[in-house]
């Protein structure tokens, strides 16, 4: 019969975290996109059940299932979806005495930002912390034999969690509206990149307008992946250096692109630019204008010296006149492709 145990913070949960990440890095090699310490025993100063909970990322989770038997060599029982889709769920030890738990994800799942805000909202908020430990404490006394009934004692609390935690990020986007002559780009939410993953119909609720298909190619949503993975890791007033901005033509309102940046600045100052557009509305100017305004957009930020574009392919006449037109300068040839650079004036 497993027990629940509620014990006091213990800073080895640290160590024992980065010490299997370790492990699990050495194992799985290029499957790993990222290893994350979440759950209780990675909250500072609250009271947890002495398990790691590992929050694993890779880029596609159905690969996992080929590794079973190194993950069982690793001690870990592969338990599947275990209730929640598109998860891989491992226990490292036996059912009655377990000292970790391993979640796995592919990029774009929705649950790896979700676990990531919970540890994070609630390490920027001690007394809500201090709430859950006490919570998770009184249950364990009550129900020490019986894991359901501890689980549900907890999930109320966990949801109203959960939401203060996407509200309190949601509070801190900057998310800006640029407008040109034709056009509007609209930086898009984390939650709306999701809907572009999974719910399109959601999206085009939200925005109250129909959104083209190059949104949903293949490139399109391993690129939105991406970026879900890396806002997650971002502080929020920084999401607009990860996003995809939608092209919406004023006169139509359609999301008919996307155009963004990979990321923040670098240390030099550069930064790299991706855009893309439905082939029906190519040819009447549309990405060079959406460019031209981002470009202005990105030197009026506090340091941005520099933007790129790379793996731009040879024969792709169009997306070399757009950068040519917006003043970036080809650098060369390399096994991606064509690479230009803009420079900012002083």
């Amino acid at each position: 019969m497993r027990t629940i145990e509620v014990t006091d913070p213990n800073p080895a949960w640290k160590t024992a975290f980065a010490e299997e990440a370790a492990n699990l890095r050495a194992a799985l090699g290029g499957q790993v996109v990222d290893i994350h310490h979440i759950g209780s025993t990675a909250i500072p100063d609250i009271k947890a059940k002495p398990v790691i909970d590992m929050l694993l990322v890779v880029s596609q989770v159905e690969s996992l299932d080929a590794y079973d038997e190194t993950m069982r060599g690793l001690g870990y029982l592969p338990k599947g979806e275990y209730g929640i889709p598109g998860r891989r769920f491992y226990i490292k030890g036996s059912e009655e005495r377990r000292s970790h738990h391993l979640h796995a994800f592919g990029l774009g799942s929705p649950h790896i930002g979700r676990h990531l805000r919970f540890r994070d909202y609630l390490t920027a908020h001690p007394a809500e912390a201090q709430e859950y430990s006490q919570l998770k404490a009184r249950l364990a006394a009550q129900f020490p034999h019986d894991i359901e009934a501890y689980m549900d004692g907890k999930h109320g609390l966990i949801q109203d969690l959960d939401r203060r935690a996407l509200a309190w990020v949601e509070e801190r986007m900057r998310l800006p509206v640029i407008e040109t002559p034709r056009l509007t780009l609209r930086a898009l939410s984390p939650r709306q990149l999701e809907w572009a993953l999974h719910a399109l119909p959601q999206l085009e609720a939200d925005l109250g307008m129909p959104v083209l298909p190059e949104i949903s190619d293949p490139p399109v949503k391993r690129a939105i992946s991406i970026k879900l993975h890396k806002m997650a890791l971002a502080q929020p007033e920084r999401y607009a250096w990860y996003t995809y901005f939608l092209i919406i033509p004023q006169d139509q309102p359609a999301g008919i692109g996307s155009i963004g940046f990979k990321g923040e600045p670098d240390a030099d100052g550069v930064v790299e630019v991706g855009y893309g557009i439905d082939p029906r509305c190519r040819r009447q100017g549309y990405t060079s204008e959406a460019l031209r305004a981002l470009v202005e957009w990105a030197f009026a930020q506090p340091g941005c010296r520099a933007i790129t574009a790379t793996g731009v392919l040879p024969h792709n006449a169009a997306s070399q006149g757009v950068l040519a037109k917006c003043g970036f300068t080809f650098t060369g040839q390399d096994a991606e492709g064509l690479n230009y650079i803009l420079r900012k004036q002083d």
